[in-house]
């Protein structure tokens, strides 16, 4: 509810079958990724180990680079939509989707990541006030 998911659903009936109609409309490149990542997707899940939970991931997350564009895919969209399929409808899943990427995280799923950069950083930050042991690379 706190989503507007919801609302969206309610407000844009048939959006979402409209959309998935649609899907040859995205790029070979969008598709790719998508496809590559669709296995990678709670791998374990029972519900991932089939061609139906494959399918209904496939389709929210062609539906939403056909709706989205300039997002088109990116990586751990595949995650957080696949446990939005464990408890909801493609069409619930989709509009989940479109409010986390788009009011929700805004600056997580674009192909910059600046949200996540951003979190990277305060968190590294973090450890060094509390001088939490790390790894680093070389």
């Amino acid at each position: 509810r706190l989503s507007g998911a919801l609302f969206d659903l309610d407000r844009h009936r048939g959006t979402f079958a409209d959309l998935l109609s649609r899907k040859d409309q995205v790029s070979a490149l969008v598709a790719d990724e998508i496809e590559r990542d669709l296995h990678r997707s709670l791998p374990e899940h029972p519900a991932y180990q089939s061609d139906r939970g494959i399918s209904a991931l496939r389709n929210v997350l062609l539906a939403y680079a056909v709706h989205n564009p300039n997002v088109g895919y990116c990586q751990a969209m595949n995650m957080v939509t696949s446990l939005f399929l464990l408890h909801t409808s493609e069409e619930e899943a989709f509009w989940l989707l479109v409010s986390v990427v788009e009011r929700l995280l805004p600056d997580y799923y674009n192909k910059k990541v600046v949200g996540a950069i951003v979190d990277q950083n305060v968190f590294e930050i973090l450890l060094k006030k509390k001088k939490v042991p790390t790894a680093t690379l070389r």
